[in-house]
């Protein structure tokens, strides 16, 4: 008879579980119990399972930062840092909610400190993400949540900007749920920034429900410091006829792992999931989806562009899931890295799993250094090499930002990648 095994507990590992029975959060502790127990007996995610095999959490993630304290009030009067507006933002700073400005009519927001038996409600509707890890720690954890319902048939003019500020070497866990009633339109921008040289350790959960007709454009920024390691998720039920349209883009963390987990429900629903990576130095980042097709006439467009300079490491993963009966369904998938050092590299693995006959599907990846051609015709029309290479880097991530709708949001994404191309030198 084989003895069992029990595997050591790294430590990182043996702190979060300290921490969760010196903190012993007071609201939802049935819940946050169900969690820490997830953890406990997982432990953090590591190569053997499959969704973490190039980004071993385990081996990365050496020790648990300190849980963050609630903000100073220095923190809380500083203006929060937004993709296209400085004011009207809903503020949180180490995972702390501090600010919920007057948001338009047909938005409702709930405080998890407030109401948190109706805001744990809702975070559980929508995607299941009880057996993720990363969402057991933010649930274990958070100290800042919302509930943010958008009124059936509203139509929202401006976005509605959330932003996450982390302000020393803390680790901070916040998650928002948003309800999307029937035929409403709204969108987010959803940015990330941290203070500069600080380790920290942001964990976030963003999950939707969208009613039938319902139309939702969403924004992710990371531009955390070089130092933080940072991970979210991010969750999108969508019913029938309705649309949903996400980028994130990240230039910021040391270590980052963004995951989407996408379910379409209903016939005619569409989602288009892309992504930007601007990577340098010695990140490691991770863009994760998988996009479950589960009715009629699903569309679905993913396209994700990395750029990977110096030793940093690019990580793709995406599933495409068509179930039994989600006939007529169309999905396409794309992956395309750059590499411009010789150290540089990338992981990508696009995946079908077709349990459908009558569908259209496909996915490619590729791999590839600047076209030397197009770089010597550049510089023999009297480009400067730098100047060129600027050229070809912003023209192979436009195509990604040119699906976003909102034109202050595309000139100020665009703006970003400018600023990371010039900072190549």
């Amino acid at each position: 008879m084989a003895t069992p095994v029990t595997p050591l507990k790294t430590a990182a590992e043996t702190e979060l579980l300290r921490q969760f029975e010196s903190a012993k959060p007071a609201n939802l502790a049935g819940l946050r119990q169900s969690a820490i127990a997830h953890i406990a007996k997982d432990g953090l995610p590591h190569r053997r399972i499959e969704a973490w095999h190039y980004t071993d959490l385990r081996s990365l993630m050496r020790h648990a930062a300190p849980l963050a304290a609630a903000p100073s009030d220095e923190a809380v009067r500083k203006r929060p840092w937004s993709l296209v507006q400085d004011d009207d933002v809903i503020a949180f700073v180490d995972g702390y909610l501090v600010k919920v400005p007057k948001l338009p009519k047909g938005v409702t927001v709930t405080n998890l400190a407030d109401q948190p038996d109706a805001v744990a409600k809702a975070f559980a509707a929508g995607v299941d993400l009880s057996g993720d890890p990363v969402t057991s720690m933010v649930t274990a954890f958070m100290t800042g949540g919302l509930h943010i319902e958008i009124a059936a048939g509203a139509e929202i003019a401006s976005p509605i900007a959330l932003s996450f500020q982390t302000t020393s070497a803390t680790a901070s866990h916040a998650r928002i749920a948003v309800t999307v009633g029937p035929g409403a339109k709204v969108s987010f921008i959803e940015t990330h920034r941290g203070a500069d040289g600080a380790e920290a350790q942001e964990n976030t959960v963003v999950s939707f429900v969208l009613g039938e007709g319902a139309s939702v454009e969403h924004i992710r920024v990371n531009a955390a410091d070089a130092l933080a390691q940072t991970l979210s998720t991010l969750s999108a039920s969508i019913a029938k006829e309705a649309s949903f349209n996400t980028l994130a883009f990240t230039s910021g963390a040391a270590l980052s792992r963004h995951q989407v987990f996408a379910r379409l429900h209903g016939d005619d629903a569409k989602i288009g999931a892309r992504g930007i990576g601007l990577l340098n130095a010695r990140q490691h980042a991770d863009s994760t989806l998988v996009i479950e097709h589960d009715a009629l006439n699903g569309i679905s467009r993913e396209l994700f562009r990395t750029v990977v300079d110096d030793e940093a490491r690019g990580v793709f993963q995406g599933k495409i899931i068509v179930k039994p009966g989600a006939q007529k369904t169309d999905g396409q998938m794309a992956s395309n890295a750059l590499l411009l050092g010789e150290n540089a590299s990338m992981h990508g693995k696009p995946e079908l799993e077709i349990f459908a006959d009558d569908v259209v599907c496909a996915h490619g990846a590729t791999v590839g250094a600047l076209d030397h051609d197009l770089l010597f015709y550049l510089m023999s029309r009297g480009v400067p090499r730098k100047e060129a290479e600027a050229l070809m880097i912003t023209a192979f991530v436009g195509e990604a930002i040119e699906t976003v709708e909102h034109d202050g949001v595309r000139q100020a994404l665009s703006g970003l990648v400018d600023a990371w191309v010039q900072a190549r030198g």
